[in-house]
């Protein structure tokens, strides 16, 4: 059960990050570091608890997969501001 609650959690917020950025400002760098600052708290927290076995493979792939995460948002920032897709897609401006 607490699988499904944590799978949730992350869904969600993943689902949200873009509009939440969106809505607390900065430029692409400072929305990436902010993302990713958040990943790695909430990636502590869960760590305090769970305690996983960690070899030099997981924690490998693990950087790996956070750096091109963190490359990723990088452009979908950059996008956003470029594009103002968020205001033009999810938001509808009252006329």
């Amino acid at each position: 059960m607490s699988g499904i609650l944590l799978a949730l959690i992350a869904a969600v917020s993943w689902g949200s990050i873009v509009l939440v950025s969106n809505k607390l400002g900065g430029d692409e760098n400072s929305q990436t570091i902010g993302t990713t600052l958040g990943a790695l708290l909430f990636s502590i927290f869960i760590f305090i608890f769970v305690q996983p076995d960690l070899s030099l493979l997981v924690c490998s792939v693990g950087f790996i997969s956070g750096l091109f995460w963190s490359i990723y948002y990088c452009f979908v920032y950059r996008m956003k501001k470029s594009a103002s897709f968020i205001e033009d897609v999810l938001f509808v401006s009252p006329v």
